[in-house]
This record gives structure tokens, sequence and C-alpha cells, in this order.
């Protein structure tokens, strides 16, 4: 069972490196143990999001991509 999410960010339109940063400001501002569901519809996105996770110690706890449109669910680590 999935966890609450506690922050949606919907970049669909937004081209590289938008769905990054705003992704970088959300989880900037969030606690640890929360989560964040972004959408967006930038391909490059399926190696940029998990690149930033790794990056800044989150983790990628689900992803779906569905005719064009990626979904990520990020919990913000310790």
């Amino acid at each position: 069972m999935l966890k609450n999410i506690d922050v949606t960010l919907d970049l669909i339109g937004l081209r590289c490196p938008g769905p990054v940063l705003k992704t970088k400001k959300a989880i900037d501002i969030m606690q640890s143990g929360q989560t964040v569901l972004i959408i967006c519809d930038d391909g490059g996105a399926v190696d940029d999001i998990p690149a930033l996770c790794r990056r800044v110690g989150c983790k990628v706890i689900d992803f779906s991509e569905e005719n064009g449109m990626l979904k990520f669910i990020i919990e913000k680590q310790a």
C-alpha cells in the first residue's frame, strides 16, 4: 500500500530542466518522510527525476508511464 501523498506537482507541458527544477524546489521544503507525486510529460524526466533523487537522498517509491504521461511518487529521506 502506498503512503499518502503530501504534495502534488502537475508539471505537464514543462520541458527540461523545468520538471527537475520544480521537483528539487518542492523536495527542499518537504520534511523527512513526506511524499510528492510528480505528473509530467517530458520524456527526459524518466532519467532526470531518479538521478535527482539519488543526488539529494530521496527515494522513488513508485513510477508509472501511460500514454506519454509520467507519474513518480518520491519520498524524502532523512
